[in-house]
């Protein structure tokens, strides 16, 4: 159930994945805002420095866009 809308990747690796097509379909920028393992939003900066890192080692050289907000963490799937 993706509460946010169908599109966004409720994991880190769906996060990735999602960057790389975006990637390879020629995007530039970005734009990520993390989630947990639990599909929660995240302002944790060792949640972004790992997708960050798996996207990196991936290949991409994308600018990486981070979300400098998220409602103050206090999304969660499935939130009204």
């Amino acid at each position: 159930f993706h509460a946010a809308g169908p599109g966004h990747p409720l994991d880190q690796a769906a996060i990735v994945e999602d960057a790389l097509a975006c990637h390879a379909a020629g995007a530039a920028v970005i734009h990520i805002h993390a989630r947990l393992a639990t599909g929660e939003t995240t302002m944790e900066p060792a949640a972004y420095a790992a997708i960050a890192g798996a996207i990196r080692a991936r290949g991409c050289d994308a600018v990486l866009d981070f979300s400098a907000g998220d409602d103050g963490g206090l999304f969660t799937v499935g939130a009204a």
